[in-house]
């Protein structure tokens, strides 16, 4: 248990450290975006300003993601909800961006923290799905031979038991899968 919990507080240091890099990679490419082609057109009077914002919205980003549950989710299992709850809590922080910008640099343009959000939404997403994204290619570069047998346990043996066994004796893409055992907690369906 205590050795979970380690990795866990790891996998949590870990995320947060994406996520300041994150945010500082994400503003500095909306100030990159806003003003390109021409880099020479950056005002150099508010690139260091809104760098310095980071100082203020980093740790309000971590706030908002950490109240979305951002930092202790098991993220190799993501869902679409995930991805949602990511969309709505990078929207939030690049809210709180654009306030905290507003006010410390006045003289920035709104389209850095269009871009920036963009960018931070992009990063977010891809810092959460990557290990979703990689073992899905990892299984799906997997192909059995055609001879090898697929042995396969259920595990409930009622209606949905019943139901998927049938349908592995049904699929033909499932001919080389046969189920070997079911397990259930019901007496009743003990040696049937």
């Amino acid at each position: 248990m205590s050795n979970l919990i380690k990795h866990n507080k790891k996998n949590m240091a870990f995320l947060v450290l994406i996520d300041v890099c994150a945010c500082i990679l994400s503003l500095y490419l909306g100030i990159v975006l806003r003003y390109a082609p021409d880099y020479s057109a950056i005002p150099p009077e508010t690139v260091l300003p809104l760098l310095s914002v980071c100082l203020i919205w980093i740790p309000t980003t971590i706030l908002i993601f950490a109240a979305f549950k951002m930092y202790n989710s098991m993220w190799e299992y993501a869902s679409v909800y995930d991805g949602i709850r990511i969309c709505i809590a990078t929207f939030l922080s690049s809210v709180a961006l654009l306030i905290e910008g507003n006010l410390l640099v006045p003289e920035a343009s709104g389209s850095v923290y269009f871009f920036a959000w963009f960018i931070i939404t992009a990063l977010t997403l891809a810092s959460r799905f990557y290990s979703r994204i990689s073992r899905s290619i990892r299984s799906n570069m997997y192909q059995p031979p055609e001879d090898e047998q697929r042995r396969v346990m259920v595990i409930g043996a009622g209606n949905a038991g019943s139901t998927i066994i049938r349908e592995i004796e049904r699929d033909k893409r499932l001919e080389n899968t046969s189920v070997v055992c079911v397990i259930d907690d019901a007496p009743a369906s003990w040696g049937k």
